[in-house]
């Protein structure tokens, strides 16, 4: 049903699936790495409220980069870049910011 809102708890559901099919050794490597991509797309449209292609606007290498510090604890937020104009914004690349504790 497209209008309906994500709730936490169907969130956390895909998340027990996907966990229980990513630890079978009976999965091939490919649909392990569809796993981690669309668990990370969950996660970073969730968090950061994107809806829609939203979150195939983020940079790829930038949210790399901003994982491993996030990893090292460099920094006290998460940078998730942007590709393009977003929300009426007038730059071409924008920095969303989420701070963490």
């Amino acid at each position: 049903m497209q209008d309906i809102a994500l709730t936490v708890q169907i969130l956390m559901k895909i998340f027990v699936q996907y966990k229980v099919e990513f630890a079978l050794t009976t999965t091939p490597g490919g649909r392990r790495r569809d796993i981690v991509m669309i668990a990370s797309y969950l996660v970073m449209g969730f968090c950061c409220g994107l809806r829609g292609n939203e979150p195939f606007l983020m940079e790829a290498t930038a949210v790399c980069e901003y994982i491993n510090k996030g990893k090292s604890h460099e920094d006290s937020y998460v940078c998730l870049l942007l590709m393009r104009r977003f929300k009426n914004e007038d730059r071409e690349r924008n920095a969303i910011h989420f701070e963490y504790q």
